[in-house]
């Protein structure tokens, strides 16, 4: 599975250098795997899922199964971070802020779940940013380019959280789903580390067969483009390493197959970078 990591990255643009996905192993475990050149055949970085990629520092961010555990690895495999969070079951994805300097992630108990705060590379204390009454792991932070404002789902809303004070407002999000069909939820927002207009966004689609669609919004304009490709149901939405392209993973409704794709947010075909699971396995 690495060589063929290896040989679909070497048709691809430089830009999404470097990049981690999961990689399914027989028996149903993943490992996280870093792709940093066109050469690269891969670095297993451990077992693990919910892959976030750090833009324009480069690295990535993920949940170790079955646990309250998030870890973090800069562009050359180097950990930075192995954070477990007492009194809690699980962890939904996490992201690092755009200087690279904390991780934010969801840890989810019994009761609910809350927002923390983790430094890199042992810089202070973890914090607590806010508790999320039934929260599941689904809250999904994501940055905006000012490093100040969390975006985060709560319940079946989103909201702006300022991670200096706590606070937070409402997140419109109208003129994202006004021309989709009636109930669709919005799994997923994900800023522009670039361009503070466009954010990538995963939506839920009701009754439709791939029912998860990977989309660019421009928040200036209020158009709304999907990105996805047909018959594919997709999720973990991103930016790559020079914020030019939007990544999310991908599985073929068809054959079973499951890919991380590249595609501009001007447009465009996607293209596959890597294989995630190969349709059996």
């Amino acid at each position: 599975m690495v060589s063929l990591i290896a040989s679909l990255a070497l048709a691809q643009p430089a830009g999404v250098f470097p990049f981690a996905c999961e990689r399914f192993r027989p028996g149903g475990t993943k490992d996280v795997v870093l792709v940093k050149d066109s050469r690269d055949k891969g670095q297993v970085l451990g077992q693990g899922s919910q892959v976030s990629q750090i833009p324009l520092n480069g690295g990535c961010a993920f949940t170790v199964d079955g646990s309250a555990r998030v870890v973090a690895f800069d562009a050359e495999g180097t950990k930075l971070l192995d954070h477990s969070q007492l009194g809690f079951l699980s962890a939904g994805r996490p992201v690092v802020d755009p200087s690279g300097s904390f991780l934010v992630a969801e840890f989810v108990s019994g009761e609910g779940s809350e927002l923390w705060r983790i430094p890199l590379k042992g810089k202070g204390p973890a914090t607590m940013l806010s508790s999320i009454n039934k929260g599941d792991g689904s809250a999904n932070p994501s940055f905006e380019m000012d490093g100040r404002t969390l975006l985060c789902k709560v319940g079946s809303s989103w909201v702006r959280l300022d991670v200096s004070t706590g606070q937070t407002r409402v997140l419109d999000i109208r003129a994202l789903v006004q021309d989709l069909p009636e109930a669709t939820e919005v799994l997923e927002v994900r800023p522009s580390p670039l361009m503070p207009d466009l954010a990538a966004v995963t939506v839920v689609i009701p009754r439709a067969s791939a029912f998860r669609w990977t989309m660019v919004w421009d928040r200036k304009t209020g158009r709304v483009s999907r990105l996805s490709p047909e018959g594919a149901d997709c999720d973990q939405v991103d930016w790559s390493r020079d914020g030019r392209w939007i990544l999310f993973r991908a599985k073929d409704l068809e054959s079973g197959r499951v890919t991380l794709q590249a595609a501009r947010p001007t447009g465009g075909d996607p293209q596959v970078i890597a294989v995630v699971k190969e349709p059996g396995s």
